[in-house]
């Protein structure tokens, strides 16, 4: 489908105003810093948001996955059933919205690694810069959402926002719940290089935080590979999942553009969580 064929805007709605909500305090570490959740594994990171995607109840296992940590929603997102759609729902504020190849790569891998349809409606969303927390994400990502967690569907909530992680500009990206990733679009382009465009940056970050949501690098599967210095990333600088992709050191351990995609290792471990 068109990228820009279904938008949604959300009149009135401040990214300020969607911060001030409290969020659960028993969430899970990020991933995109330190930290990594799955299934079955320590405290819940579940949102006291009542937006469409945390209806979460013991009928509805997608989402009640969906409030965990990153991990915890792979395997709905890669197998078959109970969800046998997959939507990357693409939240952004003004003149922050994703690059359509990069929404086009991540959509295509999903797809590939899923053998499922996926979609990528939008919502455009009021708001400007500020110094984001994992709480006010996550209750962003309650309250702009359009998608349902379940009933044949597995939604992760992009969000393209202004500003910061926390007030630390060397973060590109991060995961702070199972179905809800940020990337920071201000410091993707602030990042931008001779050798590293902002649109292979973003494409790189939303993969890599993608990555996480599928349960990259050992947040599911506990295979020995992740890098021990930093859980849940690959010590492979060849793989998009490379620990330094999602913060701007990217540039200082690479020589050249970060990697936009999965390594053989990565494939293999998505091939094993659908088949798990």
């Amino acid at each position: 489908m068109s990228v820009g064929s279904d938008i949604t805007t959300v009149p009135g709605r401040s990214t300020t105003t969607a911060s001030t909500a409290p969020v659960g305090s028993g969430a899970r570490p990020a991933v995109g810093g330190s930290g990594a959740g799955a299934r079955g594994g320590g405290s819940g990171g579940g949102s006291s948001g009542s937006g469409a995607g945390t209806s979460a109840s013991a009928a509805n296992p997608v989402a009640t996955h969906a409030t965990g940590g990153p991990g915890d929603l792979a395997q709905d997102l890669l197998r078959p059933q109970p969800a046998p759609k997959d939507i990357l729902e693409l939240i952004f504020q003004s003149d922050a919205a994703p690059d359509t190849r990069a929404v086009d790569h991540v959509r295509n891998t999903l797809a590939s690694v899923s053998g499922k349809s996926v979609s990528t409606p939008r919502v455009a969303i009021n708001g400007g810069a500020q110094n984001w927390t994992a709480g006010q994400l996550r209750q962003l990502a309650d309250d702009a959402t359009a998608q349902k967690q379940g009933g044949g569907q597995a939604v992760i909530h992009l969000l393209y926002l202004h500003g910061t992680y926390g007030g630390d500009t060397s973060v590109l990206g991060i995961t702070v719940r199972a179905d809800v990733v940020a990337v920071f679009q201000d410091q993707v382009v602030n990042s931008e290089s001779p050798v590293a465009s902002a649109a292979t940056i973003e494409d790189a970050v939303t993969m890599h935080e993608v990555g996480h949501v599928l349960g990259l690098v050992d947040l599911v599967l506990h295979t020995g590979r992740a890098d021990p210095d930093h859980p849940g990333h690959s010590r492979n600088k060849g793989s998009v999942m490379y620990w330094a992709i999602d913060s701007d050191l990217f540039s200082q351990v690479l020589s050249g553009p970060p990697p936009v995609d999965f390594d053989n290792a990565d494939l293999a471990d998505l091939a094993a969580i659908r088949r798990s």
